[in-house]
């Protein structure tokens, strides 16, 4: 999941991580292809996609873009680092118009009472 800020340009947050996908990836996907279509033949389970997919979904803070892709376990952590540090590099190179977004730089405060301040003069 990458959390990416409101106000980013979405779609090219969506390519970014299709793109990068498919470049760490897209060699496995017709491995797993072939592999599945065994599967399918041997066993009564369903007709899995395994290229790799981008879904997106809004919280209070962020968009969350998940991507979901098929890999060999023993490479699971090491692909994931991969992806992640080619999907940086890309939004790095995105001059801003797609941004990761933090707690902390999305916090926004609703419902505080308005304050009523009297500074006064203690010499007086």
């Amino acid at each position: 999941m990458l959390p990416i800020s409101y106000g980013s340009d979405y779609q090219m947050a969506k390519d970014i991580l299709n793109r990068v996908a498919f470049e760490v990836v897209g060699d496995y996907v017709n491995f797993a292809k072939t592999t599945w279509k065994e599967m399918l033949k041997k066993y009564m389970i369903e007709n899995a996609k395994v290229e790799p997919l981008v879904t997106v979904t809004a919280n209070d803070n962020w968009l969350e873009f998940t991507l979901r892709y098929v890999v060999d376990f023993k490479l699971r952590r090491s692909t994931k680092d991969m992806l992640f540090l080619r999907a940086l590099e890309e939004i790095g190179k995105t001059e801003g118009k797609v941004q990761i977004a933090s707690t902390s730089s999305n916090l926004n405060l609703t419902g505080v009472p308005e304050l009523d301040i009297n500074v006064q003069d203690k010499k007086a």
